[in-house]
């Protein structure tokens, strides 16, 4: 019996492990779509010609199927560090002492989480089983970067990157026995420490922050990383073409952070390419030429002479607070304003303004570290890029395109308020005044008083 029973038993085993599928490893240069906001009912399957989706985990295995039956792999996003006012677990969530703490600034729907309680991991584990259950391919596990936000920093006890990077193993731990792929979404702040744990990853925005040059040593060995870009092609090309040069991310631009099935699957080759350049060569030729006209009058004749000198720095009294500013002289669609590495302000803090008292541009100064300067040919604006509430972020341009002035202390004592260039109030669609709003990706929301909403508020520093 002892003799008939070894190899029985591992032929058994054999059998076992011939059934059970290898975990799915996406490959480079697989096209994909990000289609979190579509209705599977709305979703127009016969158009889509991406390779790989990404979807909720509380899609049904319905939807999973047709997908797969269409020879798409899907990749099934969930939250792994907020809980959401919508989730159908969250009351699971809430019922863990300590576990679910302040709001997510940018995304208002959403608390931050402690992950560092041991409760959150049968949460976690449901989650990924559910995306295993109804056929998910992989799983996006979003929001780990919580110990770089303010409102999580303003924690008696904040979560730390070195917590993120334990975090982040045992995620991946736990997905692979699960046998299901795990993607490592944005945190590039930690990706040397965990890159090799996870299968691909996804990233938003590295082109608007240039920084997709991070993923060269995760990508060099073989593993895919899906990036979008919210936006228009023709607002972002140059950066798209200056950012993917040599790093073969697989690229899709869509108009907004709403992620319905729109999209421009952005070929590098195509786009930034030879061919596309001697294609269009005349208009190229004649677009630069224009702009470099403009420019340069702009610069020799707009720059004023005259201007009061300024620093505007956070409020916030349960954090380190940063000068508005920028790392260099040049455009951004949009920005921090401080080294998450250093911990410190950027370079260029200073702003100079022709009027104190009315709405002016805001020339940033060719200062640096504080110190006076003079007017640059760079001027604070809004940017395209907006947050979920549909408030932009702020950017730089060249002062010729600068669209909007700015005036401290209008609307309340210590709010910057936004003007058009006529010197009229800048008004949402409801009409009300808009200000700018202090976080690590300053924009502009609703004129709030700083005394209710400390992020609306700034401290001015005359130079």
């Amino acid at each position: 019996m002892k003799i008939l029973f070894f190899p029985i038993t591992i032929l058994v085993s054999l059998i076992f492990a011939s059934n059970v599928q290898a975990r799915w490893k996406p490959t480079q240069g697989m096209t994909w779509n990000y289609i979190l906001g579509v209705n599977p009912k709305d979703f127009d399957l016969e158009s889509e010609t991406a390779q790989v989706l990404g979807i909720g985990y509380t899609n049904t295995a319905e939807t999973v199927k047709k997908y797969h039956n269409a020879g798409k792999k899907v990749i099934c996003y969930l939250s792994v560090g907020t809980i959401a006012d919508y989730d159908p677990d969250r009351k699971d969530y809430e019922a863990v002492t300590g576990l679910v703490k302040t709001r997510y600034e940018q995304w208002p729907s959403e608390r931050w989480v402690d992950f560092r309680k041991e409760g959150i991991k049968p949460l976690i584990i449901k989650r990924m089983k559910t995306a295993v259950s109804i056929g998910c391919d992989g799983i996006e596990p979003d929001n780990l970067g919580g110990y770089s936000h303010n409102e999580v920093k303003s924690w008696s006890n904040p979560i730390t990157k070195e917590d993120t990077i334990e975090y982040a193993k045992w995620l991946s731990k736990t997905a692979h026995d699960l046998n299901i792929a795990i993607g490592l979404k944005n945190v590039l702040g930690i990706i040397e420490s965990v890159g090799s744990y996870f299968d691909f990853a996804i990233n938003e925005s590295c082109t608007v922050w240039n920084e997709c040059h991070r993923y060269k040593n995760f990508m060099s060995t073989g593993k895919a990383v899906f990036g979008v870009t919210y936006g228009d092609v023709s607002s972002w090309k140059s950066s798209l073409c200056k950012n993917l040069e040599g790093v073969p991310i697989s690229m899709i631009v869509k108009k907004s952070v709403n992620l319905y099935q729109e999209r421009t699957i952005f070929d590098v080759g195509y786009y930034c390419g030879t061919k596309t350049t001697t294609k269009k060569t005349t208009t190229t030729k004649t677009t630069k030429t224009t702009k470099t006209t403009k420019t340069k009058t702009s610069s020799s004749t707009s720059l004023p002479s005259s201007y009061v000198s300024f620093k505007f720095k956070g409020i916030l009294d349960y954090t380190t607070n940063y000068y508005l500013g920028v790392q260099e002289l040049k455009e951004y669609a949009a920005f921090n304003i401080y080294d998450l590495n250093g911990g410190q302000s950027y370079k260029y803090r200073t702003w100079h303004l022709t009027s104190e008292s009315s709405p002016s541009f805001m020339y940033l100064s060719t200062g640096e570290f504080g110190a006076v300067g003079k007017p640059s040919q760079y001027c604070l604006d809004l940017g395209t890029y907006k947050n979920s509430e549909g408030y932009n972020y702020l950017s730089i341009v060249n002062c010729s395109k600068a669209k909007y002035k700015f005036k401290y202390g209008s609307s309340y004592s210590k709010t910057i308020d936004v003007y058009t260039k006529d010197g009229n109030h800048y008004t949402d669609s409801s009409g009300n005044k808009l200000c700018l709003y202090y976080s690590m990706t300053p924009r502009i929301s609703k004129c709030k008083s700083p005394d209710s909403k400390q992020n609306m508020g700034w401290s001015k520093y005359k130079m």
